[in-house]
């Protein structure tokens, strides 16, 4: 590890980084394992570990007064205060049993509870199921090849054969997975996990419909003043756009639809009215009444990127969530569990075990973990 990036961590780690740091540890971690390195130092279990092998940590006394200090503290401040232990005798030597402490044991129990690897599925306008596998791979429809590489789509018509207005492609995303393609007006789509969308293959009349069956899905969109751009969902609901970056989440088992914009104006209607949204602005539904509220769009497109962000969200909510990515089934000891609430930022690329290590240090729940079920009760 370069003098530099170590150097970044430990300011990251005590608090003490700067906007410039911030954007030069984020640019490392776009590395996927970077990323893991970087989530594995700063695991509480895997500090607890490092520090429980160093002669200081135990000769000194120093193990009570560190559990004592961490038990009502907040997962941040677990890491300053460990950094605080740490720094009399070398953050060096911490990461070097940080980084080594991945035992066979740990890593078996984890990958319990990895994604399910499913196929994406494609079904044309005949009904006929084609899929996709999680390597690269290549498929043909009647006018298409369709090519899955790096989690990207990529669609080109055969020669000799032209496709019609009636053609159209469903795509099917399976849990756990984050897939991204171009419409045939070089309009850029990401799918979420478990989302049904189905597109023409190509936009011939006098405006471009989509529709999203079911799931959540974000939109980089080509102008066109000539064809507005419309998503369906959810029935009678739809958004109207020329030229825009938005995102839409319709979940059947979320408690409200909901349409984020992040540049440009959309116009949002059902069979009730119509309401248009500005930029960091969020239109949801109560009671079939639209309710629009601002918000940091950022916040809600970070799934893109394999990130989820909650702020001041119920458990039930992001264990919904976490279920589509994760392969396992929550339940709750105590109903009222669900509704307490947090704020936490989660990389899908972490185990389910990581991410339950980080809800048990909030000292409010506590998770019981057997095969694929997942029981939660208050501690």
């Amino acid at each position: 590890m370069r003098k530099s990036i170590y150097n970044l961590i430990i300011k990251s780690i005590l608090g003490e980084e700067s906007q410039r740091d911030n954007q030069i540890l984020s640019k490392w971690k776009r590395d996927e394992s970077n990323s893991s390195l970087y989530d594995d130092i700063v695991n509480p279990k895997n500090i607890r570990k490092g520090l429980e092998s160093l002669d200081y940590f135990q000769q000194n006394s120093r193990q009570k007064e560190f559990d004592k200090y961490i038990s009502h503290r907040s997962f941040l401040t677990y890491f300053r205060y460990a950094a605080a232990f740490i720094i009399p005798i070398g953050l060096g030597l911490i990461f070097y049993f940080v980084i080594n402490i991945r035992t066979e044991e740990a890593i078996v129990v984890e990958n319990k509870y990895e994604p399910v690897q499913s196929d994406i599925k494609i079904i044309d306008n005949k009904g006929t199921v084609y899929s996709l596998s999680q390597k690269d791979s290549l498929i043909r429809t009647k006018n298409t090849e369709i090519l899955l590489k790096n989690n990207q789509l990529l669609f080109k018509n055969i020669k000799n054969n032209q496709c019609n207005q009636h053609d159209c492609h469903t795509i099917i995303t399976p849990k756990g997975k984050i897939y991204s393609f171009y419409l045939p007006d070089s309009s850029k789509v990401w799918l979420n996990a478990e989302t049904s969308f189905s597109y023409p293959t190509s936009f011939t009349g006098k405006s471009r419909i989509v529709n999203l069956e079911e799931g959540e899905a974000y939109f980089e969109i080509k102008k066109d003043k000539t064809k507005a751009f419309i998503v369906k969902f959810n029935k009678q609901r739809k958004v109207k756009v020329l030229g825009t970056h938005f995102n839409i989440k319709s979940y059947s088992d979320c408690e409200t639809d909901n349409v984020t914009l992040v540049e440009g104006r959309v116009e949002v209607s059902d069979s009730f009215g119509k309401l248009r949204i500005k930029p960091n602005q969020q239109l949801s539904w109560k009671s079939n009444e639209m309710i629009v509220r601002k918000i940091n769009a950022n916040q809600f497109i970070q799934w893109r990127d394999k990130k989820l962000v909650f702020r001041d969200v119920s458990l039930e909510s992001i264990m919904i969530e976490l279920q589509r990515y994760y392969d396992v089934k929550v339940f709750y000891l105590n109903q009222d569990v669900k509704k307490l609430r947090f704020s936490m930022n989660i990389n899908q690329r972490d185990s389910f075990v990581r991410i339950v290590e980080m809800f048990e240090s909030t000292d409010k729940i506590k998770f019981d973990l057997k095969e694929k079920t997942v029981i939660v009760s208050k501690k």
